[in-house]
């Protein structure tokens, strides 16, 4: 038996859908819109971000920093969180070997989601306020954010 705990990211400046459960050993991550760059939404403003842009223009950005520019992300992420705290090893790239851990999560995962009546992903989407990369900002506020399909 496990202990499980979720989160959840949807959105600040922009569309997120992440949504995650972890136990004492793995965090599984899953990844509604791999195709778009994650960034760091709260960050603009600050130094490390500053940094971290700079770093990439410089071609000093390490593979750990470049996560948050990295697209497409994979829909589905496995981490071992006792050996790899900084989440920079996927195990989901090999599906083969962790079968099973990741079959476990994402139907936990998605039985959670069903329990809390979590949105569908595609079926409320928001138009971004910002650029995902720079920051800047659009000037776009309120409910007409939302797109319909």
């Amino acid at each position: 038996n496990h202990t499980y705990v979720f989160s959840e990211k949807n959105w600040h400046g922009w569309d997120d859908y992440l949504r995650s459960v972890r136990t004492e050993k793995y965090k599984l991550i899953y990844d509604a819109y791999p195709h778009l760059i994650l960034g760091a939404t709260d960050g603009y403003d600050a130094p490390s971000y500053e940094s971290l842009t700079k770093a990439r223009r410089n071609g000093t950005i390490t593979k750990a920093q470049m996560q948050v520019f990295e697209h497409p992300r994979p829909t589905i992420e496995l981490y071992d969180i006792e050996n790899d705290p900084f989440e920079l090893i996927n195990l989901a790239e090999s599906p083969q070997t962790y079968r099973n851990e990741i079959s476990e999560l994402y139907r936990v995962l998605l039985t959670w989601q069903e329990q809390t009546n979590d949105h569908d992903p595609n079926t409320r989407k928001m138009t971004d306020i910002m650029d995902r990369v720079s920051g800047a900002f659009y000037g776009i506020h309120g409910s007409n954010r939302y797109i319909k399909d």
